[in-house]
């Protein structure tokens, strides 16, 4: 019951948000996100998963999205990651490429936290001519996450992101994003999540806001086993 009650009050807030912020923010953005997870490896975890992006209050195309991931777990709160995805748009066809680090820390029965500092880099040609000639440029992202657990299959969640751009030995902070997340679990192998964050582009004096609305889906195809209770 609590769930239900949950999951219609973010519902309504949704739709809430959307009639107000239209005229509060520059362009909302709404995503769908489907994929699976394996964790069949000792320690290792593989991710796969496709990204449809509209943007323009959700009545145009923005790109499409394609992720491989593959993450390892070391000590008991702290996992490595490798990225690759391969986005479209209309315009450009990117590669990125991403790593990424992560540390979890639990405050209690109910309240954690996480920190995830990842770099990333894009490049629209994998060419060996081009890459002689081509500078780079790096994104830091660090997102600072507080999670807290509803019950054994729903937890909700709030965090913040900034991105900082290095390029020449030079860098800035460029966007940052304030964001809320809600997460269920059903029969063990089936995850579905929202998400709704705020993103704020720099400089300042030139500064852009944009909304985005994302629902995914994801498939775990080892199912987990229940815990047997203690007697």
């Amino acid at each position: 019951m609590m769930t239900k009650k949950l999951l219609f009050f973010l519902y309504f807030f949704c739709q809430a948000s959307l009639q107000i912020a239209f005229g509060q923010t520059d362009d909302t953005y709404i995503w769908q996100e489907v994929g699976f997870n394996y964790s069949g490896f000792k320690k290792w975890d593989l991710d796969a998963t496709y990204r449809f992006d509209i943007k323009q209050y959700g009545s145009q195309f923005s790109r499409s999205n394609f992720t491989i991931s593959a993450s390892r777990k070391f000590l008991k709160n702290f996992k490595v990651g490798l990225d690759y995805r391969f986005f479209t748009t209309y315009s450009d066809d990117i590669h990125r490429f991403r790593i990424r680090i992560q540390s979890d820390y639990k405050l209690n029965k109910k309240l954690s936290t996480s920190w995830r500092t990842m770099l990333q880099h894009d490049i629209a040609y994998i060419d060996p001519d081009f890459l002689k000639q081509y500078k780079p440029e790096w994104v830091w992202r660090n997102k600072f996450d507080l999670e807290y657990t509803i019950n054994s299959k729903s937890q909700a969640s709030i965090y913040v992101e900034p991105f900082i751009s290095i390029y020449k030995h030079q860098s800035q902070v460029y966007r940052t994003r304030l964001g809320v997340q809600y997460e269920y679990l059903f029969k063990r192998r089936h995850h579905f999540g929202l998400t709704y964050f705020y993103q704020l582009k720099f400089p300042l004096s030139q500064a852009q806001s944009v909304q985005v609305f994302n629902t995914s889906y994801t498939f775990d195809l080892l199912k987990k086993k229940k815990k047997k209770k203690k007697k």
